[in-house]
């Protein structure tokens, strides 16, 4: 009979550690959550926390921390990339990793006119009015004067980036990961990429 209660104790026991851990993990895991989420919140409240400048050779810079995501919580959320990766035929599932990049391009250049010199002032006056031309995307502007012609070039555009595994396939399974891609997608319909390259870092 004594044995009987000091193996019901040890059981006891056994159960209220394994309970202790298991409670010990769960608000480990509670803790590191609540970090990723106030981290989140915080690049977001700020707008994204992006800080643009240039390079030490004088490129265009953009940089911003990661906003750490559950995947059900990526595919569920308001932000257009899920969208795009469902664009892409990747599953948001597979996404590993997300990136939008916004950049402008815009450029002015001024030429001398080589055909001012033999006409008429009148009637370079009325080639003078400035010529416009723009789309959500690009915007033009010329200007015909008596000796140049001056022009102005802006384009805006979004690149969607979107890592995301390859399983494996068996018939009709898919399984593990066989290798890993980077997608990029641009949403201005006049540009054309032509290069892209991706590195992943080996543990």
């Amino acid at each position: 009979m004594r044995i009987e209660i000091i193996a019901a104790k040890a059981a006891v026991i056994a159960i209220l550690a394994v309970v202790l851990v298991s409670a010990v993990r769960s608000c480990r895991s509670l803790q590191v959550d609540r970090k990723r989420l106030l981290q989140n919140q915080s690049v977001l409240l700020h707008n994204g926390q992006v800080e643009i400048g240039q390079t030490r050779d004088g490129r265009s810079r953009a940089s911003v921390p990661a906003v750490t995501l559950r995947p059900r919580e990526l595919v569920n959320g308001a932000d257009a990339l899920p969208r795009v990766a469902r664009s892409m035929g990747v599953r948001p599932s597979r996404v590993r990793s997300a990136a939008t990049i916004v950049a402008v391009t815009s450029a002015s250049v001024a030429a001398p006119s080589s055909s001012a010199s033999g006409v008429a002032g009148d009637t370079v006056s009325r080639l003078s009015p400035p010529l416009s031309w723009s789309d959500p995307w690009i915007t033009v502007s010329a200007s015909i004067r008596r000796d140049s012609v001056s022009v102005t070039f802006q384009s805006s555009d979004t690149l969607d980036i979107v890592v995301h595994r390859i399983p494996r396939r068996f018939l009709f399974f898919r399984f593990g990961c066989k290798g890993v891609r980077m997608d990029v997608s641009s949403r201005n319909p006049h540009t054309r990429l032509v290069y892209a390259r991706y590195y992943q870092l080996a543990d």
